[in-house]
């Protein structure tokens, strides 16, 4: 593992977080961001697929939640590699997951409570990794400013 021991643990590489989280918010906060929490193991495969190549540095994941994606990235990684960064429009899931990387200290994790879709157009990643928010667009707030965007 490439992380620091206080947070080689079954809970930071597992679905734990995620589930806890799910139980002590509504069902309607979590349908009205689209939440839906990526299985670690499912995870894990898509984190081993974008560091396989060597050229993906920069990561971004535009719908973070509690870094499923980027603590999968962690069990794999030589952590000082990589630069990980996420938004999330969710400001209570970024606090939790803020909490769950304190103990990294080598790592390049920068986590946003922004809207993607608004923000940080001119950056470039070298990789994407995500599970985005299930929402239907045509009611995504502000849908003709992105749309215009495009």
């Amino acid at each position: 593992m490439a992380v620091t021991s206080q947070i080689q643990n079954d809970i930071f590489f597992s679905d734990v977080p995620e589930r806890e989280y799910a139980a002590n918010v509504s069902s309607e906060h979590v349908k009205r961001l689209g939440q839906f929490f990526t299985p670690f193991p499912i995870a894990h495969f898509m984190a081993k697929w974008i560091i396989s190549n060597p050229q993906c540095k920069t990561i971004l994941d535009p719908a973070v939640g509690l870094g499923v994606f980027f603590r999968a990235i962690l069990k794999e990684a030589d952590v000082p590699s990589y630069q990980l960064i996420g938004y999330d429009v969710d400001p209570q899931v970024l606090k939790k997951a803020k909490i769950l990387f304190q103990g990294c200290e080598d790592c390049s994790i920068r986590l946003i409570n922004r809207d993607y879709m608004f923000n940080d157009w001119n950056n470039r990643y070298d990789g994407i990794i995500c599970n985005p928010p299930y929402q239907r667009f045509q009611n995504y707030k502000n849908r003709n400013e992105i749309l215009a965007e495009f």
